[in-house]
């Protein structure tokens, strides 16, 4: 019986190793065909990417990670192709979900910001000058813009707008290829631009302000790369532009006062807010969620969920300070002191208790989540 099991077992091993062999052969062809096919759309980056996680490891590490980093309060965080982005005033450091750096770069900048696309991962000086492109491996592209830099949008082409000025004008919108090459500039000497959005359309709209019989006018104008004149726009008195967020329908438009769906210079849908109840919001690319305080005694904050309408589709209240809140695909994240909250565009609530000195949140991907603090950020799978 013994030899049996014995004779059975070797030709088990011998199937294996035979299907193993067959296996990687099948690999191997398949890779060199997809060389031969795809040669031209095969870059350093793709290889690269595609090694960091084949063999290694494949989404969140059970039990989740850390990811330690220099001690900085002036932290920002956020997310690039799943990884974890750090910026601060003398660099940025991107991880990836074992806490390896994969990328680091030092600068000096007073308000850094980022802006992260499908193609590219773009940090700036707000207010400043400086602007870097990165991909998930190195720096690729950096410039100094002689005027100040005002928002910058990047499409998930790798096509990215930068809002400045020029000499005699009081704005200078400038629209860059994913080969860093201008193709196009749009001027104004009235019109002083707060933000832009480079949609992955030809449509660029930009959020403007300008004093007019001593009325601030804040505008939304709708472009299209390459030409000069205005598509449409459309007007508000008296209100500050916060964030615009683009929908092939048209955008949501935030003010300091209101929450506004604007198409073809009209609005279709407003949602008006009492004044100074606004504390944050965010715009995400299902939902736009808007954290307001309810100006009682105590702590009093209700959350409420639009779609990309400016249709409300859900809302909350509770009475915690609000440490960060974002957006992911159709839910919310909101973080508090010792706890973490979802909450999805149709009402539904799941809490998460936690403990840890955290400050900001990261979205990495579908239900990952980067609790950070000042030092270190631990990986949460959310279930």
């Amino acid at each position: 019986m013994a030899d049996k099991a014995e004779a059975k077992s070797g030709k088990l091993i011998k199937k294996y190793r035979l299907y193993k062999f067959v296996t990687l052969g099948v690999l191997v062809l398949f890779l060199l065909g997809g060389l031969v096919l795809f040669q031209k759309d095969i870059t350093l980056e793709n290889l690269r990417y595609l090694v960091k996680y084949v063999g290694f490891y494949s989404g969140t590490p059970e039990g989740g990670s850390t990811i330690l980093y220099d001690a900085d309060t002036e932290n920002v965080y956020g997310s690039f192709r799943g990884d974890l982005a750090v910026v601060n005033h003398g660099g940025m450091s991107l991880y990836d979900r074992m806490g390896t750096a994969v990328l680091t770069d030092s600068f000096n900048m007073t308000n850094p910001v980022m802006e992260s696309g499908d193609k590219f991962l773009i940090v700036y000086d707000l207010g400043g000058h400086n602007l870097r492109v990165y991909n998930s491996f190195s720096l690729l592209h950096e410039e100094n813009f002689e005027y100040t830099i005002q928002s910058v949008s990047v499409n998930a082409a790798g096509y990215y707008s930068v809002a400045t000025a020029q000499r005699s004008y009081h704005a200078a919108v400038v629209v860059y290829n994913d080969d860093f090459k201008e193709v196009f500039r749009w001027l104004s000497a009235e019109k002083f631009v707060t933000d832009c959005v480079l949609t992955d359309t030809e449509a660029m709209y930009l959020t403007t302000i300008r004093v007019e019989g001593g009325d601030l006018v804040g505008e939304v104008l709708e472009l299209k790369v390459g030409r000069d004149e205005v598509v449409s726009s459309y007007e508000l008195t008296d209100e500050m532009p916060i964030d615009i967020a683009w929908t092939r329908k048209g955008v949501l438009y935030l003010t300091d006062t209101s929450l506004r769906f604007v198409s073809g210079g009209e609005a279709l849908k407003s949602n008006v807010f009492p004044t100074r109840s606004l504390d944050k919001a965010v715009m995400g690319d299902s939902l736009c969620v808007v954290a307001q305080n309810e100006l009682s005694v105590g702590v009093s904050m209700k959350l409420r969920l639009f779609d990309r309408e400016g249709n409300e589709t859900a809302s909350r209240d509770f009475s915690a300070q609000i440490q960060d809140l974002e957006v992911y695909d159709e839910e919310a994240i909101l973080l508090t002191y010792n706890h973490l909250y979802r909450l999805t565009s149709d009402g539904n609530w799941t809490d998460y208790q936690i403990s840890g000195d955290y400050s900001a949140i990261a979205i990495l991907g579908q239900n990952t989540v980067a609790l950070c603090s000042d030092s270190r950020a631990e990986i949460m799978a959310l279930s």
